[in-house]
């Protein structure tokens, strides 16, 4: 008997799997995006960008030429809304949850636009609605640090502050690094006369979050506090740097007192408006 040759085993093979399709390869059941779609992601990606550094105005104008070359994404609502609420005024607010409702029609399943919209329901002193809004993303997305973050946010506006600390440590466990629940930690835990565990939270909030002053302000304070007042000096230094503002100068010329520096605290009462307290330099010893 004549046997077939490994190449012509293999020649049939090949032309089996022509003829029927490979079944080793799986057709993937997404289609392949088109280059319109992906141009238009890009676009979105650079205005979010935008948005995130600061930059509202170079966003703002990205955002009406798409709008006027006719997208339509799910994105350009949730940036309209992100870029009302900037205004951090009852009208944007106000205007915001407009395009937040719009956004989360168009895509029901992403959590960001939910999570700004139950925002602003406490921007606008609506807790009740805030409320369930946060409530339904923890439902949704039950992973999702937002819910327990809203909850505990709605709890600290209540007053409630053994309840808002246990929802944000739940927010925690859900995502470490979950920037909003470090920054409302801290705040809790200061109300709660936890120190520690606000300087904990506030130096973890700062290693995502660098250039937030009012952040450096709070740890300020709180080597202040403690009489440290070099470091407090150092972090307050590093808030006025970020963020120069009268009430830093004048925490920083009565630190210079608290040291007897009459120069600085001269440069410091002239920055924050005030005549210099030269008289308030003497130490109390040498008055005499």
């Amino acid at each position: 008997m004549t046997y077939p040759t490994f190449s012509c085993i293999l020649l049939a093979a090949i032309l089996m799997l022509q003829a029927c399709g490979n079944p080793f390869v799986r057709e993937s059941k997404y289609p392949e995006l088109s280059a319109d779609t992906r141009a238009q992601a890009k676009r979105m990606d650079v205005i979010e960008q935008a948005i995130n550094e600061g930059n509202y105005s170079e966003a703002q104008t990205a955002l009406d030429q798409a709008i006027a070359e006719g997208y339509n994404h799910p994105r350009v609502a949730y940036f309209r809304g992100r870029l009302l609420s900037q205004d951090n005024t009852p009208a944007g607010h106000e205007r915001s949850i407009l395009w937040f409702r719009k956004a989360i029609e168009r895509s029901p399943g992403w959590p960001e636009p939910r999570i700004h919209l139950a925002q602003a329901y406490i921007r606008t002193s609506r807790l009740a609605a805030a409320t369930t809004a946060f409530s339904n993303i923890d439902t949704m997305f039950p992973k999702h640090p937002a819910g327990s973050y809203g909850k505990a946010y709605v709890a600290f506006l209540s007053d409630d502050n053994n309840e808002a600390d246990q929802f944000i440590r739940e927010a925690l466990q859900r995502q470490a690094d979950y920037a909003p629940a470090l920054q409302l930690g801290a705040r809790i835990a200061a109300m709660l006369g936890d120190t520690n565990r606000q300087e904990t939270l506030l130096q973890r909030y700062l290693l995502y979050q660098p250039t937030e002053a009012s952040a450096w302000i709070s740890l300020a304070q709180i080597a202040r506090g403690r009489n440290h007042l070099i470091e407090a000096e150092r972090l307050f230094l590093r808030a006025y740097n970020l963020h120069p503002d009268q009430t830093i100068a004048a925490q920083l010329a009565d630190l210079a007192r608290q040291q007897n520096d009459t120069d600085a605290a001269a440069h410091w009462d002239t920055l924050s408006g005030q005549k210099p307290q030269a008289e308030a330099l003497i130490p109390p010893q040498n008055k005499n």
